[in-house]
């Protein structure tokens, strides 16, 4: 999968679930892996990769228009 495609996810956890972002990562990781999916598995590990990178921010709010 492509970094862009990655960062994208990262970005939109980390809007979703804001200080638990990085929680719901090592959550989802760990029921692919039981899941033996292990495609899903390397995308959900390279984006708890960048959200720990990130120190778990603050999520971004929305923007209003």
């Amino acid at each position: 999968m492509e970094q862009l495609s990655i960062w994208a996810g990262v970005i939109q956890v980390n809007r979703q679930y804001g200080r638990q972002a990085l929680e719901i990562a090592s959550m989802r990781c760990e029921s692919l892996l039981a899941e033996q999916d292990h495609e899903g598995y390397e995308i959900w590990r390279q984006i708890h990769e960048k959200l720990s990178m990130l120190g778990n921010p603050e999520p971004t709010p929305p923007l209003i228009h």
